[in-house]
């Protein structure tokens, strides 16, 4: 018998936000952050914003899960052992090859030299920071978040206030920006677990990412950075699938809730955020029962969405080399091609998923969703919300995160990777991706909304890179209305 323990989510996504964190800040969730998604069904917060121009931070909450021979045995938390934390953050967007000639590295690379440590229950936020120089004259402080405990030990990480700066003051005017610095960053998460007793473990390791704010939470991208990291752990044991991610897969049970119906979502959610498309019907009332019912009677209806969806399908990586060979335009022509913009660059694996589903393989599972172990749903709640498509460079993560020898293991990073090193490589300042390419993010930040009942340019107001550092949290976010329109944009305050 093999006994483990592993940190989860794998990968944390925190995000920025501006709202200040009240002295001392207190270990549950309050009116300036809240928890990221913990659960894929988990419905948006009702405000992002503390009031108006101040926007939440979304923290990382992490946990540590006992296996034994790969079988969940319990949650470990303060009630069963000592924990304590360990998490090293770092931004090194400045480095990026090319950006900086002349300046040395180490001016360049926002890092508080070591990893910062924190345990026990309930315990206020321990600041993380550094300092960044660049052409300056003297180094400039830069705190790239805070880390907290809630009142069972499980660690909480806040990101960074979404402040973006350059010592030659020059406006950012392309996705990278020499001389400039933000407050963004990656970095392993560690824990020791020490039971009583006297035996102490060392947990598997995780990441966390503090990335931008995401401006419309309920909706997904149509491919995720959970599906972008589940392919890069089948590439890397093509032989021994990881399966263990999915149990039900390993079952070769395919779950119309779990596996199709996100997709569907996915489609036709798209159409709030966006001019691309017709909006599809797949989730009306009397379409919806109809696409989850696996008889041979709904048959029809299933293959006109599979010919409807496969009539978009592109190979990922035909239509990831189309979309990097846009990192060579010029600022004013990066906008998607639109046989790109309606393309779904579904992985093979996704798209036996449909095949199946169209075929009626599948369990009728929509009211009643088939269960998935914990960690699982921690994983994939991380996952889902964030960039997957493409990376160019991307938002959450680099395109680092598509190559296999990024990770040790299955959703593991490995430990060669230096903080700061999925990050590396995005847009600097964040902001200038949100200004510039506002045709390849339209999940997290959105190209077109219904301000009201018309439609709108979201940046309307916020036309150029330097607005956009100064004005980002003025804009406002994507929510459910509980009317017609279903979503519109809220929080707005320019």
């Amino acid at each position: 018998m093999t006994t483990t323990f592993r940190i989860h989510p794998a990968i944390g996504i925190a995000r920025l936000g501006n709202a200040p964190l009240p002295e001392p800040s207190p270990p549950a969730p309050d009116g300036s952050w809240f928890y990221g998604p913990e659960n894929v069904d988990d419905p948006p917060q009702d405000r992002y914003k503390a009031d108006r121009g101040r926007v939440k931070k979304q923290a990382a909450r992490f946990r540590i899960y006992e296996f034994s021979d790969d079988k969940l045995v319990r949650e470990v938390t303060s009630r069963d052992a000592e924990i304590e934390w360990e998490v090293h953050l770092a931004n090194r967007r400045a480095t990026r090859e090319g950006l900086n000639p002349g300046i040395p590295e180490e001016r360049l690379v926002v890092d508080p030299g070591r990893a910062q440590t924190i345990a026990g229950e309930n315990r206020r936020k321990v600041p993380i920071a550094g300092s960044f120089q660049g052409s300056g004259a003297a180094p400039r402080a830069v705190l790239l978040g805070h880390l907290a405990t809630d009142e069972h030990g499980r660690l909480v990480v806040l990101g960074g206030d979404g402040k973006s700066f350059s010592p030659s003051g020059v406006d950012p005017s392309d996705i990278w920006n020499p001389d400039w610095c933000d407050d963004t960053s990656d970095g392993p998460v560690r824990a020791r677990v020490r039971f009583p007793g006297g035996g102490c473990v060392e947990a598997e390791s995780a990441w966390v990412i503090a990335a931008p704010p995401h401006f419309a939470p309920p909706v997904r991208n149509v491919v995720s950075l959970y599906d972008v990291v589940y392919q890069a752990a089948l590439a890397k044991s093509p032989t021994h699938p990881p399966t263990h991610y999915d149990p039900l897969l390993r079952r070769s049970t395919i779950s119309f809730k779990r596996h199709v119906y996100p997709v569907l979502e996915r489609a036709v959610n798209l159409w709030w955020v966006t001019a691309r498309d017709a909006k599809k019907n797949y989730l009306d009332p009397e379409v919806l029962p109809k696409l989850a019912n696996s008889g041979a009677c709904n048959a029809p209806d299933r293959e006109r969405v599979y010919d409807e969806l496969a009539a978009r399908l592109m190979d990922p990586d035909a239509y990831n080399a189309a979309m990097e060979a846009l990192e060579l335009a010029e600022p004013q022509a990066k906008a998607v091609p639109s046989e790109l913009a309606l393309a779904l660059p579904f992985f093979p694996w996704q798209v036996a998923l449909l095949e199946q589903w169209r075929l009626g393989n599948f369990v009728a599972d929509l009211e009643r969703p088939t269960e998935e172990e914990p960690w699982i749903v921690l994983d994939k709640a991380s996952l889902a919300s964030c960039v997957g498509d493409h990376f160019i460079p991307g938002i959450e993560a680099a395109k680092k995160l598509r190559d296999s020898a990024t990770y040790r293991a299955p959703f593991r990073i490995g430990i060669a990777n230096m903080p700061g090193s999925l990050t590396l490589g995005l847009s600097i300042p964040w902001q200038a991706d949100y200004s510039i390419c506002s045709s390849h993010w339209p999940v997290q930040r959105p190209q077109v909304v219904f301000r009201g009942s018309q439609r709108k340019t979201w940046d309307e107001g916020v036309a150029s890179g330097k607005a956009m550092v100064d004005d980002w949290a003025r804009l406002g976010f994507v929510l459910p209305s509980g009317a017609d329109p279903a979503y519109v944009e809220k929080e707005r305050d320019l």
